[in-house]
């Protein structure tokens, strides 16, 4: 399993800054997953999940099971 996480760079906790700052971590967070699907990992063992704080996005491998 990979779980993969987007994070959107939010500079303040406002409602409109929240909103794109999450769009923004769902997009980095999408195309981690998106490159991972082209290098053969299964869309079935990868789980996407965004914040609007912080900046970038990971990639984590879990222990099976």
């Amino acid at each position: 399993m990979v779980a993969v996480t987007g994070f959107g760079e939010a500079a303040d906790s406002g409602p409109a800054v929240q909103v794109a700052a999450l769009r923004l971590a769902w997009a980095r967070a999408g195309a981690i997953a998106a490159e991972l699907r082209r290098d053969g990992v299964p869309g079935t063992a990868i789980t996407v999940t965004a914040f609007a704080p912080g900046g970038g996005g990971v990639a984590r491998l879990l222990p099976a099971g």
